[in-house]
């Protein structure tokens, strides 16, 4: 679930969306103005294409500040829960499914946890710190996480969301919009674009075309990881099935 990682709202965002840099206005305020409700933005648009795209080139682990609510699913209930987005800054509920199918707070004692949570004093099982309730069964927690964009992640997501308004919304009387060199189609309806033969940038290809992007995606996630990395302990089984029901950035709230 990729998040939409600046507001697209935003005056400064948009401006830079435009003209192509954080700080940098735009030659005129053409696409700057918010439209009505019932009419596609393409500065949203472009934004949140860029966001889909360097989402999954950086493994996910870049997003905004948010809220989540998340499910897990199991046989054997563990002693914690580690939650998807990181860094979690507030634990605001924690349910369980009854055996009527509903959803109601839990009575058991929790606590935050580094990532997640962890229940009060878990009953020992097989010898390892996992409680002896035997499922199936369900939890739903609701909690916020903290922002992971940097200054780089923003440079990036702005450069990328501006070729992609280029493509949509390109003013043809100014001199600096124009796409990198080796763009050789364009669909402007469609905020698409194809290149040409990729040239070894980063990891020996091309990830989107832009050579700074390109650097910074291979500086955050070398290994071209496509999900954050986590960590199974001996209180913790693995095959607990965890889905992440919806997550949006706080400004969207």
């Amino acid at each position: 679930m990729a998040l939409i990682w600046l507001d697209p709202t935003s005056p400064p965002v948009r401006s830079a969306v435009i003209s192509g840099g954080w700080g940098r206005a735009p030659h005129s305020a053409h696409g700057t103005p918010v439209p009505p409700s019932d009419e596609i933005d393409p500065v949203a648009v472009a934004l949140a294409r860029a966001s889909e795209r360097l989402a999954r080139l950086t493994g996910s682990a870049v997003h905004p500040a948010g809220t989540a609510i998340e499910q897990f699913t199991g046989g054997i209930r563990p002693a914690r829960l580690r939650l998807q987005m990181q860094p979690v800054r507030l634990v605001q509920t924690v349910s369980r499914r009854g055996a009527d199918g509903t959803l109601a707070p839990t009575t058991e004692q929790w606590f935050p946890w580094t990532g997640g949570i962890q229940f009060a004093a878990p009953r020992l099982y097989g010898g390892v710190g996992l409680c002896s309730d035997l499922g199936p069964w369900h939890y739903e927690v609701r909690y916020r996480f903290g922002s992971t964009i940097t200054a780089g992640a923003r440079e990036a997501v702005l450069e990328l969301a501006h070729q992609f308004w280029l493509a949509s919304s390109r003013c043809e009387d100014c001199d600096e919009c124009a796409l990198p060199d080796n763009v050789t189609s364009v669909t402007r309806e469609g905020l698409t674009y194809s290149m040409d033969t990729p040239s070894p940038l980063v990891g020996g290809y091309d990830k989107t075309g832009l050579l700074e992007v390109d650097r910074w995606v291979g500086s955050v996630n070398p290994r071209s990881a496509l999900a954050p990395a986590g960590v199974y302990t001996g209180d913790v089984l693995p095959g607990v099935i965890r889905s992440l029901v919806d997550a949006r950035p706080t400004w969207a709230a």
